[in-house]
């Protein structure tokens, strides 16, 4: 997938190796060619380590201290130790640390189904963080249509592989039942999609130019698995085979259009905050009324990395926020 994220690779950002790498003995996430480039990062490293390093031992004693009760019956404490660890790893920006986030995450759900901390805004953008776009997408529908009390793992429904094209009617109740943040999630979501669509469309529309022919399917696939930012389209030969993507793009752009109006609606502030993220991507979340400013701190810890580190949508949304409407397709 084409986004941002440092994966499987030295955590001296200058450093692109990838083979051979050894774990940060303190923090078990971060990862090093050697001692040498691990010594060389250490002041980078050392802040975000020892936060790690902190929350993991203080969920070790509150597992130690509930025994074989902490699966079974866990204590609020116990849940904050997860959530403070989950924070903990996502102040490092590799794709091992969101994975270790979203373990602690669903281990979270897990334990306390109802989830009374709110950490099911949390694992949409991380999803997306990581690429898997099909599997943010099974969440949050899961979460829009579970009914309430309704106390089974997402992985225990018939949702994984749903069809993320489809009319975004049957996701009603996102508008107002869901945390901000799954909307938010959803807009990226659909954007990238989008945007991947407008690629393969410039590339059928440049085979007709030069060759006079259309992409082939193996073409296809391959722009799909090197530029693609969403994993969508790799289950969907039906959706690449196409000989025309007009009509999907045009659906999608309406679908962006409504999620943009849905996320407005709750929070005007948002949007603009994409303009200018400075003063909330390191802001502290504190408590805040719904549909405030200091709402959009909570909702940038939740999701402003997911778009940050998509760049194409990330310049197709700041410009749509400028002239207030969609970009039409152009390509």
């Amino acid at each position: 997938m084409n986004l941002g994220l440092p994966w499987q690779k030295c955590n001296l950002p200058e450093c692109l190796v990838r083979e051979r790498l050894l774990r940060c003995g303190a923090c078990g996430i971060a990862l090093y060619c050697g001692a040498e480039h691990q010594k060389a990062d250490r002041l980078r490293h050392k802040a975000s380590c020892g936060l790690v390093k902190q929350t993991r031992e203080k969920l070790r004693e509150e597992k130690t201290a509930a025994g074989e009760l902490w699966q079974r019956a866990p204590t609020s404490s116990c849940i904050l130790a997860h959530f403070d660890a989950m924070l903990a790893a996502l102040n490092i920006r590799t794709g091992e640390a969101v994975d270790a986030a979203l373990a602690h995450a669903f281990t979270m759900l897990r334990l306390a189904p109802l989830d009374k901390s709110g950490v099911h805004g949390y694992v949409p953008p991380m999803y997306l963080r990581l690429g898997r776009d099909q599997a943010a997408y099974d969440f949050v529908k899961w979460w829009a249509v579970a009914e309430p009390g309704d106390d089974r793992g997402w992985h225990d429904t018939a949702l994984a592989g749903d069809d993320v094209l489809e009319p975004l009617q049957v996701l009603t109740r996102l508008k107002g039942m869901v945390q901000l943040s799954m909307i938010i999630s959803m807009v990226l979501l659909k954007m990238r999609l989008m945007l991947d669509l407008m690629g393969l469309q410039a590339l059928r529309n440049l085979a007709l130019e030069k060759a006079g022919r259309l992409p082939t399917m193996e073409e296809k696939m391959g722009f799909v698995k090197e530029e693609a930012m969403s994993d969508v389209l790799l289950s969907r030969p039906d959706v690449v085979g196409r000989a025309d993507f007009e009509d999907v793009i045009e659906d999608l752009v309406c679908q962006v259009k409504m999620l943009f109006t849905f996320v407005q609606e709750r929070n005007q502030h948002f949007w603009q905050a994409i303009l200018k993220p400075e003063p909330y991507a390191n802001a502290e979340p504190t408590a805040c009324i719904l549909g405030s400013k200091e709402e959009v701190n909570l909702l940038f810890r939740q999701c402003w990395y997911s778009w940050s580190e998509t760049e194409p949508a990330i310049t197709t949304i700041r410009d749509m926020i400028r002239k207030g409407r969609v970009p039409a397709n152009n390509r």
